[in-house]
């Protein structure tokens, strides 16, 4: 008897990639989506030929995100969603860049419910990683 996903004209096993970028810790801007700030073990899966899903916590739920394009560069990462598009209908985009201490200053702690003070950027990234953990990531 065939395999059923043959029967339908699928490959019997999806080709699966999982990329994780190489910070632990990223600050994300989008111009049309107010939601994100934090990117905590961001990761690209690629699951056959579907669009790559962008997934990463925010230190209190996953999230994920189809991408139709993405553009790395050195540890700097962008994608264009498939999922939410801004109010002239393009696709939303989305741009982490690693998060450093200058940038939690400037950008992060005053958005944050309980955002503090850290005397180094390796504190700030263990109390991001711990958050993360404490919230119900694995």
């Amino acid at each position: 008897m065939a395999n059923p996903a043959e029967l339908f004209g699928r490959k019997a096993e999806q080709e699966t990639h999982y990329e994780k970028l190489p910070q632990p810790v990223y600050y994300i801007e989008s111009s049309d989506d107010d939601t994100v700030l934090v990117g905590i073990d961001v990761e690209i899966k690629q699951i056959g030929d579907a669009a790559p899903v962008v997934t990463w916590y925010d230190s209190s739920h996953e999230r994920s995100m189809s991408a139709l394009e993405m553009v790395k560069k050195d540890n700097y990462f962008a994608f264009r969603s498939a999922d939410k598009k801004m109010t002239n209908g393009e696709p939303a985009e989305y741009y982490f860049a690693p998060m450093d201490l200058n940038t939690y200053r400037e950008k992060v702690k005053d958005k944050l419910i309980e955002g503090r003070d850290f005397e180094s950027e390796e504190e700030m990234i263990n109390a991001f990683l711990e958050a993360a953990k404490k919230n119900g990531e694995e």
